[in-house]
């Protein structure tokens, strides 16, 4: 297997650049906004065979679920990052939601990252920023690349 040095950093950038700090808004329900290791988080993950079944269950119990990683047409290219605009459209609804409840909503980037990462992250990151500005902000993206040599 491979270690890829510069996976890391892609996931770090991707998160600390998406955070939406100047959009956030006032916790509307019981939920506590606290630092990542004072309490545990239960995060669920949700493709597009279960969007309406998660909306209907964040406005019924929207304390169940702290955070949401969701498959929605995001994936890598050799240059960088790119959206299926079809999936993108119908998860737009189940984001509004979790944003309506305060459950956190990270996108997962399929496919493997390529090696082109290694020598030029910032296409990648601008990418992963423009995604998330079309969504209205996210709180993260999650790598999904499940290849031989994904780092581990």
């Amino acid at each position: 297997l491979r270690y890829s040095p510069v996976a890391p950093l892609i996931l770090c950038a991707l998160i600390a650049l998406s955070q939406r700090a100047i959009t956030a808004a006032p916790v509307p329900n019981g939920k506590q906004d606290t630092p990542v290791g004072r309490r545990r988080q239960v995060w669920s993950w949700v493709s597009d065979h279960s969007l309406t079944q998660t909306i209907q269950q964040l406005h019924e119990e929207p304390d169940l679920i702290d955070g949401i990683q969701l498959f929605c047409g995001c994936s890598f290219t050799e240059t960088g990052v790119v959206l299926n605009e079809t999936q993108a459209n119908a998860c737009r609804p189940l984001i509004q939601t979790a944003k309506e409840t305060n459950t956190k909503v990270q996108l997962l980037i399929s496919g493997k990252l390529p090696d082109s990462a290694g020598e030029s992250v910032g296409p990648f990151v601008i990418d992963a920023l423009k995604v998330s500005s079309d969504f209205g902000g996210l709180d993260g993206f999650s790598l999904d690349d499940e290849t031989d040599c994904a780092p581990r």
